[in-house]
C-alpha cells in the first residue's frame, strides 16, 4: 500500500512535458533508417521508441509516466494478423470461397474486441508513480458503438439522403437542391461520427481503472453530435467550391466516355491539370480542418467531463479549440513544407502545450494507492490485439 507522494499545495495541479526537439529529432532521424534499413520490420520498435520518449517526459507534480510496451509484442501481433489475413486470401483465390469468406469476416467482425485488448495492453504497460493504469469495458458494447452502430447510422443517412434527393426534384434552382444535399450530406456525417465517438468516449472513459480508483466520463450526446455537425459544416463550403469548379469538367469527361472518345479525355484532363489539383488541394484542406476541429473539440469535451474516484480528481483542459487547431495545422504545414524535419520540434512544443493546458482538480494526497500484483493479460487473443494500436482522438 502507498500513497501519491505530492507536497501539500494548491488543489490544483497541472501536467508538464519536458521533452526537447532535438532529442526527438534524433530519435526520429535514427527510427527511419532502422526501419528503411530493416524493410519496415524495425518499425514497431521506432513506434514505441518515440511513445516511449513522450510518457518518460510527461510528469504530474514532478512524477513521471512509466511506458513498457515493447516492439516485439506489437509485431508479433501485427504478423499474426497477416497470416491470417493471407490464409483467408489465399483460399479465396484457389476457389475455397466459402472458408476463406469466413475466416476474413472473422478478422474483421473481431476489429472492436482487438481494439479494447490493444487498450487494455497499453494500459497496463502505462504506470504513474509506481501504479499501473488498467482499462475494463464490455466487449458487446465496445462491438455495437464501434462496428454496427456507425454502419447502421451510415445505412439510415442513405435512406434519408435519397428521400431528400427524391423530394427536391421538382424544384427549380438545381444549384440550391445541390446546396441543399451538400449541407444535409454533411451535417448528417457528423451527427454519426459525433454519436459514434460520443458514445466510444463514454465506455472508454468509464473503463480507466488506477490503482482501485475507477473513472467516470459525463459525457453529453447531444454536445458531441453539435460539436460533430458544427466540425463537418466546415467542409461543406469546400465541397461546394469544389463542385463549381469541377462541374464542367465532370460534365465534357461523362459525355467523352459515353462517345468513347478517351483521346478527348485525355485533352479535357490536361487543359484542367491546375483545376483538378487545386480541387484535390482544397478538398484535402477542407479534411484536415474538419478532422482538427473535431479532434479539439471532442478532446476538451472528453476532458472536462472525466472524473476519479467518485468525483474527488477532475481532469480539465484550459486548451481552446482555436489554439488547438491552429497548432495542428501549423505542425502539418511546415512538416510538409521542411519535408518533415521541423516535425520533431514541433510536435514537442505541441505536447508541451497541450501538458501546460491539462489539469487536475482535487486532493491527490488523500489517494491511498496500491499497485495491482496481477501481472498483465497474456493468451493468444493478447497476442493477436496488441498490434492493434486503437487510434484515441480525445487524448
Amino acid at each position: 500500500m502507498g500513497y501519491l507522494s505530492l507536497d501539500k499545495g494548491p488543489r490544483v495541479r497541472t501536467f508538464s512535458f519536458s521533452g526537447k526537439g532535438r532529442r526527438y529529432f534524433i530519435i526520429c532521424i535514427v527510427n527511419l533508417l532502422l526501419t528503411i534499413i530493416t524493410a519496415g520490420v524495425y518499425l514497431p520498435w521506432a513506434l514505441m521508441r518515440a511513445r516511449r520518449y513522450v510518457y518518460s517526459n510527461m510528469s504530474l507534480d514532478g512524477h513521471a509516466f512509466i511506458y513498457k510496451a515493447t516492439g516485439g509484442s506489437i509485431l508479433l501481433s501485427l504478423v499474426i494478423i497477416f497470416i491470417i489475413y493471407h490464409i483467408g486470401t489465399f483460399l479465396i483465390v484457389n476457389w475455397f470461397f466459402i472458408p476463406g469468406l469466413i475466416i476474413l469476416a472473422l478478422l474483421f467482425l473481431s476489429i472492436p474486441f482487438m481494439m479494447v485488448k490493444s487498450v487494455q495492453y497499453q494500459a497496463s504497460m502505462t504506470s504513474l508513480n509506481g501504479v499501473r493504469f488498467g482499462f475494463q469495458c464490455p466487449m458487446l458494447s465496445a462491438w455495437w458503438y464501434t462496428f454496427a452502430l456507425p454502419l447502421l447510422l451510415i445505412m439510415l443517412l442513405c435512406v434519408v439522403f435519397y428521400f431528400l434527393a427524391r423530394f427536391s426534384a421538382s424544384w427549380d434552382s438545381g444549384m440550391l437542391r445541390l446546396f441543399m444535399l451538400i449541407v444535409c450530406g454533411t451535417a448528417g456525417l457528423g451527427a454519426i461520427y459525433g454519436i459514434s465517438y460520443g458514445k466510444w468516449i463514454t465506455l472508454f472513459g468509464n473503463g480507466i481503472r488506477y490503482s482501485t480508483y475507477c473513472s467516470t466520463a459525463n459525457i453529453t450526446l447531444m454536445e458531441c453530435i453539435k460539436k460533430g455537425v458544427i466540425a463537418y459544416l466546415i467542409s461543406a463550403p469546400f465541397i461546394i467550391v469544389v463542385i463549381l469548379l469541377m462541374g464542367n469538367v465532370f460534365h465534357e469527361v461523362m459525355v467523352s466516355r459515353m462517345l468513347r472518345n478517351d483521346d478527348h479525355i485525355a485533352v479535357i484532363y490536361s487543359q484542367n491539370y491546375w483545376r483538378i489539383t487545386l480541387c484535390y488541394m482544397l478538398f484535402f484542406v477542407a479534411m484536415i480542418i474538419t478532422s482538427c476541429y473535431f479532434r479539439a473539440m471532442l478532446r476538451n469535451q472528453f476532458l472536462n467531463n472525466l472524473t476519479l474516484a467518485d468525483g474527488a480528481i477532475a481532469l480539465r483542459s484550459s486548451a481552446t479549440v482555436t489554439g488547438i487547431v491552429l497548432r495542428e495545422l501549423g505542425l502539418l504545414l511546415v512538416s510538409a513544407i521542411t519535408a518533415g524535419l521541423a516535425y520533431p520540434w514541433l510536435k514537442m512544443r505541441y505536447v508541451r502545450w497541450l501538458a501546460e493546458h491539462t489539469h487536475v482538480d482535487g486532493d491527490l494526497d488523500a489517494l491511498e494507492l496500491k499497485d495491482d500484483p496481477t501481472p498483465p493479460q497474456s493468451g493468444p487473443a493478447m497476442w493477436i490485439s496488441r498490434g492493434m494500436m486503437a487510434y484515441i482522438p480525445f487524448l
